[in-house]
């Protein structure tokens, strides 16, 4: 493969809807701590649901993977980018008092990215209940996610659809 097809690749994540509207649940600022969380989570698995098959490519065409590792190193753009947005996002409210002063921001991103892509992964390959009975539920991931953050208010754990 030729290092235009990881331009495209690459061009593509950052196009995505899937991560705009991860950006677009991140910027919004109505709703409580935990129900945008609950938002954001449910928008990462929906990023990760389509970022599979992308990741297939890239682990199974080597010229494809060297070649976008090149780009990724010079551009940026890649699947990494909701992992740091969403380390952005959670040093803002951590310095806005919602999640735990201490908290690791990028340890955090790690962990909630890892388990929305994880529970995507789940989704497209085995039956719901198969999926569920690995997690429980996406209200049980937030509620243990916001735990972990240190959150003060878990309701948001309630609002996931």
């Amino acid at each position: 493969m030729s290092s235009r097809d990881a331009q495209v690749l690459a061009r593509h994540v950052e196009g995505l809807e899937e991560l705009q509207e991860l950006r677009g649940e991140m910027d919004a600022s109505t709703d409580e701590f935990s129900r945008r969380f609950a938002a954001i989570f449910a928008a990462a698995i929906r990023f990760y649901r389509i970022e599979q098959g992308m990741r297939a490519l890239l682990l199974t065409d080597h010229d494809l993977n060297q070649s976008h590792r090149r780009l990724a190193a010079a551009t940026g753009l890649g699947p990494q980018l909701p992992v740091l947005e969403v380390g952005e996002w959670l040093e803002g409210r951590r310095h806005a008092g919602d999640v735990a002063a201490d908290l690791d921001t990028t340890v955090a991103a790690m962990m909630i990215c890892g388990t929305a892509s994880y529970a995507a992964a789940l989704e497209l390959t085995v039956a719901e209940p198969m999926a569920e009975a690995s997690y429980g539920s996406r209200a049980r991931l937030v509620g243990g996610l916001l735990a972990a953050l240190g959150a003060h208010d878990l309701t948001g754990a309630l609002a996931v659809d």
